[in-house]
Order: C-alpha cells, then sequence, then structure tokens
C-alpha cells in the first residue's frame, strides 16, 4: 500500500487513542503511543513523533514523555470532537470500518493482536479523498465559538475527578484544590481575568503532578480566546 501522509498518520493515530479511551472507565489517562502505533503497525518513529507533534499543534492531544523516550497523550475534548466527526483525510472512518469488520472493537488498539490478524496498516488502503466535504466557513465559525467552552467544562470535571481519587491527598488538601478548581473555573467563564488570583491557584493545582499539564491547557486556551 502507499505510505500514509503525516495528516493520515496523525489521523490515524488519533482514531486509535479514542479507541483505547473509549474502552477505559474513564478519561482521564495519558495513554502509550508507542503502544497504540505499535499494535497498529506503524513503526516509522521519527514520523509517529511528527504526526504526534502535529495533533498537539492542533489542540487534538497533550504529549509527555515518560522514562525519557516512551511517548504518551491524552485526547483533548478537541480531539474527541475531531474523531467524531471522522477527520479530514477519511482515514478515521477507514480505520473504524476495519475494526468494525474484523471484529476487533471490543479490544482497544493497544491489546495483544491475534495471531492470524495482520497488522493493520497492511489490511486496507486509506481513501484517496475525504470520506466528507469539509466544513463551509460558518459551521467552522461555530466551532470555534462552543468548542472552547465545551473543553474547558470537560477539562475541569476531569480535574475535578483526579483530585476526587487521588489517594495521596489528606482530606485537606482535597478540599484546598478542589476550593482553587472551583475559583479557576470562575475567572475561565469572565471576560476580564484577575491575574493575581488566577497566577495563585494555578500554582497550587499546578503542585499535583496530574493537573499540571490540564491547568497549562486551560490557560492556554484562554489565552487563546
Amino acid at each position: 500500500m502507499d505510505a500514509l501522509s503525516l495528516d493520515q498518520l496523525a489521523e490515524l493515530l488519533l482514531a486509535g487513542l479514542y479507541e483505547e479511551m473509549q474502552n477505559l472507565s474513564h478519561t482521564n489517562y495519558f495513554l502509550s503511543i508507542d503502544e497504540i502505533a505499535a499494535a497498529l503497525g506503524v513503526e516509522d518513529r521519527e514520523q509517529i513523533v511528527n504526526a504526534c507533534h502535529l495533533l498537539e499543534e492542533k489542540s487534538y492531544v497533550l504529549l509527555t514523555y515518560d522514562h525519557l523516550t516512551s511517548l504518551s497523550a491524552f485526547i483533548t475534548p478537541i480531539g474527541e470532537n475531531f474523531v467524531r466527526e471522522g477527520g479530514e483525510t477519511g482515514i478515521i472512518a477507514e480505520y473504524q470500518r476495519y475494526r468494525h469488520t474484523v471484529g476487533a472493537s471490543e479490544e482497544g488498539p493497544a491489546g495483544a493482536p491475534s495471531p492470524s490478524e495482520p497488522p493493520l496498516l497492511s489490511s486496507f488502503q486509506p481513501p484517496p479523498s475525504p470520506a466528507s466535504p469539509p466544513l463551509t466557513p460558518p459551521v467552522r465559525e461555530q466551532q470555534r465559538a462552543t468548542l472552547p467552552a465545551e473543553a474547558a467544562r470537560h477539562m475541569i470535571a476531569s480535574m475535578e475527578l483526579i483530585i476526587r481519587n487521588d489517594p495521596s491527598l489528606s482530606e485537606t488538601a482535597r478540599n484546598d484544590l478542589a476550593v482553587d478548581l472551583r475559583t479557576l473555573e470562575l475567572q475561565m467563564s469572565r471576560v476580564s481575568i484577575n491575574a493575581p488570583v488566577l497566577d495563585a491557584v494555578s500554582t497550587g493545582l499546578r503542585a499535583l503532578p496530574a493537573l499540571a499539564p490540564l491547568v497549562d491547557f486551560l490557560l492556554t486556551m484562554k489565552k487563546a480566546g
């Protein structure tokens, strides 16, 4: 088959992330890109990294490196929405069709493949053109207006779950972080933010490592808005 373009590879990895996330009990996980890429039959490490950076630039994922070289990603609400809409290259729909055809939808892409099941990339040909027509400018404008607010609500809810379920936190620390989170949520909803307050609560929330990338993502969204 023809080699995937960078955009196709990025969307394929995103589809794999989305499927794996759907198989988890909740979405507050950084998932292993290395495992997902291996299960998809993607071996070009440089292209994998480039594709992930492309996804990060589009705010579809947050990236982190574990143990220096292991790449993991957290799919954002914007990325989830992109997958649900089928993407732009057509490969997401083709990937989902393939997964349905082989009856593998009950097992995440990071699961061990059947010995008789060929690697994914050798099993289908990416479509030559997008599966659906591009969105019209008015719809894109509407998305830009609604997605940041939806993403912020999703991220706040995710952070609340992390705080509530972190066994390392004392009850006092958990309550303090919950107050900081409510303050952060209030500041995110304001047209004019109180910078000192925002800095103080974001610093407190970043003290919990699992919250740090989510806080940074929220602040980036606020600045972009």
